[in-house]
């Protein structure tokens, strides 16, 4: 009876200690004791607004590209904020129009290509394009700290954004800066509605509205563009976010210049280098 009574009294014990564990620790940190599958990722990026100042005109009707690159300027600069204030964002996406101009001939809808050529020869980050990325490839990306610049056909992503006036943009840009699994949704600095910060668009949704420029005999975007995302590496200097599993990193910085050189144009294509 005594063995009995030793046996019960440690059981009690074990199954009070768990549960003391999961009352008394917070939920942040329970959010690691989940199974890997489920848990969420996201990267801390500045928030920027395309119109900073909520003036819906040209040329910030369609500076969702020039946001996308300040956002992405900013975080490989280190920069921390939640959301960059309106007057510097206004100065930096007014900077990048005159760069367009100056360089392009053309501020308005600019193509994967294109912002890949101008990040690559302004910035000091870098890009290369990826034909038709999986999600997992994408939250690859995330898991190492590389947000993913997304070009997608907006009227799509309507279906889970009612802040887009009707009837919503044509060729968009966004920015994929973590997942969460367990809802299925991509974590995105969205810069075409103010309440875009850490916006989500369901996985299955993002992944269909993805699209790169493509326009009609008058010039005006349409559907159907190639599958095209922008995934970008940091410069020299810019520490990398550990990722899951062992001896996973980030691509190379020489490969990668390498890659997105417009002299030497090289693709991935699923993981495949294409030439």
């Amino acid at each position: 009876m005594v063995i009995k009574r030793t046996r019960h009294a440690k059981i009690f014990a074990s199954v009070a200690c768990a549960l003391a564990i999961f009352v008394l620790l917070p939920l942040s940190a329970i959010a690691f004791l989940t199974p890997e599958s489920t848990r969420a990722a996201g990267i801390a990026v500045p928030f920027v607004l395309q119109a900073p100042h909520s003036r819906w005109v040209q040329p910030y009707e369609d500076a969702c590209e020039e946001a996308v690159m300040v956002m992405l300027d900013a975080y490989f600069k280190h920069d921390t904020r939640d959301r960059m204030p309106a007057n510097e964002a206004d100065k930096r996406i007014l900077d990048i129009v005159a760069l367009e101009r100056r360089v392009l001939g053309y501020d308005k809808d600019t193509n994967a290509g294109t912002i890949m050529r101008l990040i690559n020869e302004h910035f000091s980050f870098e890009a290369y394009l990826v034909r038709d990325p999986s999600i997992a490839v994408i939250k690859e990306q995330i898991d190492q700290g590389l947000p993913v610049v997304i070009p997608a056909w907006g009227r799509t992503l309507m279906k889970s954004n009612p802040y887009f006036t009707r009837p919503g943009p044509t060729y968009h840009t966004l920015l994929i800066t973590g997942y969460d699994d367990t809802k299925q949704e991509f974590i995105t600095q969205e810069p075409g509605v103010g309440r875009g910060r850490n916006f989500r668009y369901p996985y299955a949704l993002l992944m269909s509205a993805m699209q790169d420029l493509v326009q009609d005999a008058k010039g005006r975007p349409i559907q159907g563009g190639e599958r095209l995302a922008i995934f970008v590496v940091p410069g020299q200097g810019f520490p990398l976010a550990p990722t899951r599993g062992p001896g996973r990193c980030a691509p190379a910085p020489a490969l990668a210049r390498r890659l997105s050189r417009p002299s030497n144009p090289f693709w991935i294509n699923n993981n495949s280098i294409l030439m």
